[in-house]
C-alpha cells in the first residue's frame, strides 16, 4: 500500500506496508534534484550546512521514533494482558 503526500503527491512520498507481524515505512521525494539539496554523499557544495542530509534527520529522529515505538509495545501489552 501507498501514498503520496505534500504538494499535491509531487514531491514528498511515503510507502507503508505489511512485512510479517510488522509493518515498514519508506520515505522520500520524487523531485530530481533533491539528491544535490539532501542528500547524504551527493550533497552540492552550496547546499552543505544550509541543508539537512535523509542521514542527519534519521539520526535526529531515531530516538523520537524509538521511544514511540517502547511507549506502543508497552500499551499493547498492557491491553494483551487486560489492562
Amino acid at each position: 500500500m501507498g501514498r503520496s503526500i505534500g504538494l499535491g503527491g509531487q514531491a514528498e512520498i511515503y510507502e507503508t506496508r505489511r512485512i510479517g507481524g510488522g509493518y515498514e515505512a519508506r520515505l522520500g521525494t520524487r523531485l530530481e534534484y533533491a539528491p544535490y539539496v539532501i542528500g547524504d554523499d551527493t550533497q552540492a557544495w552550496m547546499h552543505k550546512g544550509r541543508w539537512w542530509t535523509l542521514k542527519k534527520v534519521g539520526e535526529k529522529a531515531k530516538p523520537g521514533i524509538e521511544r514511540l515505538f517502547e511507549a506502543m509495545s508497552k500499551r499493547l501489552a498492557a491491553f494483551l494482558d487486560g489492562r
